[in-house]
């Protein structure tokens, strides 16, 4: 099977990484030289995505495509191209219009009970103030004092998100399935700076027992408001014993698949490569599945895996990397729609060849 894997910094390192440990042939295509994900690759390209015609040569035999970028000019570039060349894309694009605005997903939180961080001016100070669209924690500030937030917001063009800062332990979740049907995987904890935002991601998690199931709980309700169809990623932090939602990633996440590999031997991109190609989760893939919809996938909790790829160079985690085998429905809101015009037709996804025909 041959994957194209669409960028090849960070998420690019992950998939292709993870697609090699699945068997898969890897296809690494980048408007850049050198970038880190070409160096686990079978075969790089050097192309600007948005050069459709040529792109879409190159999915003559490609099975699956799978984006690792955030740019939404390229998203829909690949979306056309996928279209046009009757190749899956991993991809939903009307749960990514979603999660890809902080102030989108915030109002989602707020309208259906999901505890998170106090918004401005119903919290004290410090505040953390945040661009809408900017990805993790791009250009995010914490902001003291209310005259220097009143002067920022009055300087800072755009669309910012202000909210209570806190400060506390960080976890992840992700969440994979398709309306109905919704698994949990493994909780991991992750380490902040910063330099490096993400510094490291441990698994199994040090969260207590008796709050994982109220996260994973949140997490299935997240997938279900959103309609999701494929991988979602949950980020919470600890207040005061309570679980709050930073934010959602309806994107294939970079460094904790690769923890939860090495923790469980569980391969989120193979089990939602699967989803994408045939509408089905791949059983054999998961460990201690319970048969009800929704059930968390429990993992043995004997093995810790700590990623720290931000805390090295490229070349020494490429190096470490090398030894491997050869809510609502979509269409409803107009932001969504002027967001992915060519992304969001108001119909559930179709899997593998043939899904782009009508």
């Amino acid at each position: 099977m041959l994957v194209a894997v669409a960028g090849g910094n960070l998420q690019g390192v992950e998939v292709a990484y993870l697609a090699r440990k699945a068997g898969w042939e890897v296809l690494v295509v980048d408007r850049r030289a050198g970038v880190p994900a070409a160096g686990l690759a079978d075969r790089f390209v050097q192309l600007d995505l948005r050069r459709e015609e040529a792109f879409q040569k190159l999915l003559a035999d490609v099975d699956l495509l799978i984006p690792a970028l955030e740019n939404d000019a390229a998203l829909a570039s690949l979306t056309r191209c996928a279209r046009s060349a009757d190749v899956p894309f991993a991809f939903d694009p009307s749960a990514y219009a979603v999660s890809s605005s902080k102030r989108a997903s915030d109002l989602l939180f707020d309208r259906s009970g999901i505890p998170c961080p106090a918004a401005w001016p119903h919290c004290p100070m410090p505040v953390i103030v945040k661009p809408s669209r900017d990805s993790g924690s791009a250009n995010i500030k914490i902001i003291r004092e209310k005259d220097a937030l009143k002067a920022f917001l009055a300087k800072a063009g755009g669309e910012w998100v202000v909210q209570a800062y806190i400060e506390g332990p960080t976890y992840s979740l992700e969440v994979l399935g398709n309306p109905g049907d919704y698994r949990v995987l493994q909780v991991t904890d992750l380490y902040m700076d910063d330099v490096y935002d993400c510094k490291a991601v441990v698994a199994p998690s040090l969260m207590p027992a008796e709050l994982v199931s109220g996260f994973e709980k949140i997490s299935r309700k997240l997938a279900g408001l959103v309609n999701l169809e494929g991988l979602m990623d949950v980020e919470v932090i600890m207040d005061q014993g309570e679980l709050k939602v930073l934010e959602i990633d309806a994107r294939f996440p970079s460094q904790t698949p690769t923890a939860v590999y090495h923790s469980t031997g569980f391969n989120m991109l193979e089990a939602m490569g699967g989803l994408f190609l045939t509408g089905k989760r791949q059983e054999g893939l998961y460990t201690s599945m319970s048969g009800s919809p929704g059930a968390p996938c429990r993992f043995p909790g004997n093995t810790s895996c700590q990623m720290r790829d931000h805390c090295m160079s490229w070349k020494a985690f490429l190096a470490q990397m090398k030894p491997l085998p050869t809510i609502p429905q979509a269409g409803r809101h107009g932001w969504r729609r002027s967001l992915f015009p060519e992304m969001i037709a108001g119909k559930p996804i179709k899997r593998g060849r043939g899904c782009w025909k009508t």
